[in-house]
């Protein structure tokens, strides 16, 4: 019982992170201002689009709270692992969810600071060219993009473990599949400049990046509310020893 109670209270911790971290993604939203028309600027835009989009979303808060996302997804995945599987029995999907949490969590915060470097230039532009500000625009796509690939094994490892070993709503794993793919197509439409659904930092690809927190929270609150979806493996009972007939002395 005392085992039992500690998985329980780590589960909703962990349920509870989750819930954290997809608040620290989803509080800055609306407050971006969209000069473009759309959520971000493009890094096929030019420098002088880039800095007006800069000038006026100047708050370094928020890209401050979006690399405690990057962080929180590292913790929320490690329980998500313990939570989705049963005592004894570890699939590989269930082996690459940590692995890959840790590589989007170091992309996620290393492009958010990249971030860091738009409001600060903006705010200063006698002393930050706008050449540089693009420059720092690009790191963060391109960090930004690079941690798409891993999610999109992430996703995919997590709806094939509840798929195939929870009680969990299928809606959860065949969404978390839908959602494999959407990464997995923006990580190769990365270098697309024209106005696309999948164009890095477009509508396709900000939405997926949203759909995913929102999958994220629904598996938070059921972390939170039930308990563990799967049972454990019973224990194997040994075969009898087959009998042995003696046999008679002649």
């Amino acid at each position: 019982m005392p085992n039992a109670r500690a998985e329980r209270r780590e589960a909703k911790i962990a349920g509870w992170i989750g819930i954290a971290m997809v608040a620290f993604f989803l509080i800055p939203l609306p407050f971006v201002r969209n000069p473009l028309g759309r959520p971000f600027p493009y890094w096929s835009d030019s420098s002088a689009s880039i800095n007006t989009w800069f000038a006026q979303n100047p708050s370094i808060s928020g890209y401050t709270i979006d690399i405690a996302f990057g962080l929180l997804f590292i913790w929320f995945a490690a329980g998500l692992k313990r939570w989705l599987t049963a005592p004894g029995r570890a699939p590989l999907e269930a082996e690459l969810l940590i692995p890959t949490a840790l590589s989007v969590g170091i992309c996620w915060m290393m492009s958010n600071a990249a971030f860091l470097l738009g409001p600060i230039a903006a705010e200063r532009p006698a002393t930050i060219n706008s050449a540089y500000l693009h420059l720092s625009y690009d790191l963060c796509v391109t960090f930004g993009y690079a941690g798409s690939l891993p999610l999109a094994l992430f996703a995919y490892a997590a709806g094939s473990l509840i798929l195939k070993n929870t009680t969990l709503p299928r809606w959860t794993g065949w969404t978390s599949h839908v959602l494999a793919v959407a990464h997995f197509a923006y990580f190769f439409n990365v270098l697309s400049t024209g106005d696309s659904l999948l164009t890095p930092w477009g509508w396709g690809s900000f939405g997926s990046y949203v759909g995913f927190a929102l999958w994220s929270l629904a598996l938070g609150v059921m972390m939170i509310r039930s308990p563990r979806p799967t049972q454990p493996l019973a224990p194997r009972v040994p075969a009898p020893a087959a009998a042995t007939i003696p046999t008679p002395m002649a």
